[in-house]
């Protein structure tokens, strides 16, 4: 189910503590007992997701909070310049749909769609410890709404990682970019993403002027 058609079926986003927010399509009693069989797989540490947490596609009469994530496949002439990125679709167990999103954009796609030729660089791309502290643990990245960086721009979501992101080539990095952004950008009200590295400086700024870091200033 695309996001569009949610939202035209009658659900509606809301912010809640900074996450973009859905609210449910299944039962209440379905996810309580859903969350109640995450818990006992692992423990959540904040913005991160352990691979037993990962949402896996969605099945046939499976409930929750449908979100898409966005991962390139290759190119069967090899070439990484006509890449293209997918929408492979997931089911949030929480209503911080934007943040589990990203969550599991990080986390990759499934052994099934890497055979199918999907791939995704983000998560290899993620290096050392989290510079970011919470009661919840030490998140891979923070998202603010509303803000560009430490503006307030209506419409505009921004990313900062916490943990080192170590670039690989300016087209391999682009389509990164441009994962983060389709993925974030499915939520209405996110129009523009800004993707910051830990230390607040835009990523791929070095080596590719892109979209979701056009005129930033720090």
């Amino acid at each position: 189910m695309h996001m569009t058609n949610v939202l035209k079926n009658g659900s509606r986003l809301s912010k809640v503590s900074g996450h973009l927010s859905l609210f449910p399509i299944g039962s209440l009693s379905f996810l309580i007992m859903l969350l109640v069989m995450l818990s006992g797989c692992g423990t959540n540490t904040g913005n991160t997701v352990n691979a037993v947490q990962v949402s896996p596609p969605p099945t046939s009469g499976a409930k929750g909070y449908p979100v898409n994530v966005y991962f390139p496949k290759q190119n069967p002439q090899g070439f990484v310049s006509k890449t293209k990125i997918f929408p492979l679709q997931r089911l949030s167990p929480t209503k911080a749909v934007a943040t589990t999103a990203l969550q599991l954009l990080i986390a990759g796609p499934t052994a099934v769609e890497q055979k199918a030729g999907y791939y995704s660089n983000l998560g290899h791309m993620l290096r050392g410890p989290s510079t970011c502290g919470s009661s919840h643990g030490r998140p891979d990245f923070r998202l603010t709404l509303d803000r560009r960086g430490k503006y307030v721009e209506v419409g505009t979501a921004t990313v900062q990682f916490c943990r080192q992101i170590i670039g690989i080539a300016a087209i391999p990095d682009a389509i990164v970019r441009d994962q983060i952004g389709r993925t974030l950008e499915q939520f209405p009200t996110i129009k523009k993403v800004l993707i910051l590295r830990m230390d607040g400086s835009c990523f791929q700024a070095e080596s590719f002027v892109g979209t979701y870091c056009e005129s930033y200033q720090p």
